[in-house]
């Protein structure tokens, strides 16, 4: 959409209060769970102020939709990038890589941990600067034990071992583990952990080595320089 009396044109976000394909209480439960989460990233994002992050503008409500103006992009998201590429050099993940860890450092310096990093929530501008999105998972640091969420949610070939334990929870360091993740895959063209198998992707989550070498989608090795593997080997840290 174009702001009034100006050339700026934002995204806008419709959020239905209630799931139209569903009856009864099963709708009011997915309605209330959606709610939840947009409210959440309401909260988180609107203090947020960073050339890495998605920028919010404002939100509105209606009697059946939830609407936030943010930021438009017209790069589309990092997963499209890969889809089409399938890997890119590792020079341009060098620079793509500081994007990622600036938008994450003002969130962790904010306070907020981000809990689900992937290619997908990260949308790309008209000049290529990267910008960290979809804040429906993210949480407050908490400030002591007591305060941490056992409640995991995200998607697993990004999620930190710690996280398939039952004590374990978010953590900058799970947030680290991610950028690994995200970064290993920009390179090679797959996460570093893979399988079809819900079970297999966990034991090797736990107890996997990072490949050595790494191979692509297609079986194929992909060379990785020494300091670029150190990196991923201190992100990927179990």
């Amino acid at each position: 959409a174009r702001e009034r009396g100006t050339l700026q044109y934002r995204a806008i976000k419709s959020v239905e209060k209630k799931d139209a394909s569903t009856r009864g209480g099963e709708s009011d439960v997915h309605g209330k769970e959606r709610m939840d989460r947009v409210l959440r990233e309401v909260k988180v994002i609107y203090r947020l102020k960073h050339p890495n992050i998605l920028r919010f503008y404002n939100w509105y409500e209606t009697t059946n939709h939830l609407w936030l103006i943010l930021e438009y992009c017209t790069g589309g998201d990092l997963l499209h990038v890969l889809t089409q590429d399938r890997a890119l050099p590792e020079r341009c993940v060098k620079v793509l890589g500081v994007d990622l860890l600036a938008g994450l450092q003002h969130l962790h310096h904010s306070g907020v941990l981000y809990c689900d990093l992937k290619p997908s929530n990260v949308l790309i501008d008209e000049y290529g600067v990267l910008k960290l999105c979809d804040f429906g998972l993210a949480r407050d640091i908490p400030t002591d034990a007591s305060d941490a969420q056992k409640t995991k949610r995200g998607t697993p070939c990004y999620m930190a071992p710690e996280l398939f334990t039952d004590d374990g929870v978010y953590s900058c360091a799970s947030d680290l583990w991610a950028l690994g993740c995200v970064l290993f895959e920009m390179v090679v063209g797959v996460p570093p952990f893979v399988s079809d198998r819900f079970e297999k992707l966990v034991d090797m989550i736990l107890a996997a080595p990072l490949p050595r070498p790494a191979r692509g989608a297609k079986g194929e090795v992909v060379r990785l320089s020494r300091d670029f593997r150190d990196l991923l080997e201190g992100l990927l840290c179990k």
